[in-house]
């Protein structure tokens, strides 16, 4: 058996594993009637919101690639981020990210460093946002919400450290593959790429990622509202366990894994839900976030094909 198929085959076993866990938990008139509890206005709001977040991407992947050597267009950034969220829905354990570089390249005409480090560069705003962001959410739901105050200003100036220092580590790297021109090509690329990011296009991408994350916790924080009818603080506290969890590389086919088992644990334990409606409401949070991912491509092809007529 060849090593692809080999992985495919494991990435097939470990998702059927992570869904199997949690059907066990619950039956299926049980999860049927946890679907139809959530109110239309959830859905549809939490739809909107993934929307403003997929529109927000890709703006700041159009900002990424206005360093590469032609001006891309919307439509292009469009359709790589349409990629790209497939992508990450369909491979397993992160594989998708390190895909989405032969897409970012072949859309938006650039390099291949030059993709790379802009989906590096990208990830790495990501887990500073949504680390900052959980804080202040799991700080206003699980200890108290003046205090919150506190812990976003601190969460604020830790991001500002952290951007500064990425900024040094961006430069220090690209200068570190100066030497090796012809083993590492693509670093040079990726270090020129580096170099026509200019101050204020680095802003941009950051208010940008900012906003990204905002509009995703919304949209995430709406459903679990809706499936588990819990209050503010609850839905608050219980979108950043399954934010973090989500970010966790140890996930199967669709996306499926720690995050999951982190909302339903939260919920449980936490927010004393039952454990058939904690699980309803893991699985029904990422059916949904499958579903407008789908949603989401289908709208980027079809945009694709009618802007290409």
């Amino acid at each position: 058996m060849s090593s692809s198929r080999l992985n495919w085959v494991l990435a097939v076993c470990l998702t059927l594993i992570l869904f199997g866990v949690l059907f066990r938990q619950v039956e299926i008139s049980q999860l049927w009637a946890g679907f139809s509890r959530i109110p239309g206005w959830c859905i549809a709001a939490a739809f909107l919101l993934f929307v403003g977040e997929g529109v927000i991407s890709t703006w700041r992947i159009l900002a990424c690639a206005a360093t590469s050597r032609t001006q891309p267009r919307v439509i292009n950034a469009l359709s790589a981020n349409g990629w790209w969220v497939l992508l990450v829905l369909a491979l397993p354990a992160r594989l998708g990210e390190v895909a989405a570089i032969a897409v970012v390249r072949r859309d938006l005409d650039m390099s291949v460093g030059a993709a790379a480090m802009s989906i590096v560069f990208q990830r790495m705003l990501d887990v500073i946002c949504l680390v900052a962001l959980s804080i202040v959410l799991l700080t206003f739901a699980y200890v108290d919400a003046g205090f919150a105050m506190w812990a976003g200003l601190v969460a604020s100036l830790v991001i500002l450290l952290l951007l500064s220092r990425i900024e040094g580590m961006l430069t220090w790297a690209a200068r570190l593959v100066v030497r090796f021109r012809q083993l590492f090509r693509p670093l040079i690329q990726a270090r020129r790429w580096r170099r026509q990011l200019t101050t204020n296009k680095f802003l941009r991408v950051v208010v940008l990622t900012v906003f990204k994350w905002l509009f995703t916790f919304s949209g995430i924080g709406v459903l679990i509202y809706g499936f588990a009818s819990l209050d503010t603080g609850q839905a608050l506290g219980s979108t950043a366990v399954y934010s973090l969890g989500s970010a966790v590389p140890i996930h199967g086919l669709g996306g499926v894994g720690i995050g999951e088992y982190s909302l339903a644990g939260v919920l449980q334990h936490l927010a004393a839900v039952d454990t058939p409606t904690a699980v309803a409401t893991a699985l029904g949070v990422r059916f949904f976030i499958i579903s407008f991912g789908v949603c989401f491509f289908l709208f980027s092809r079809v945009a694709g094909w009618f802007y290409g007529r």
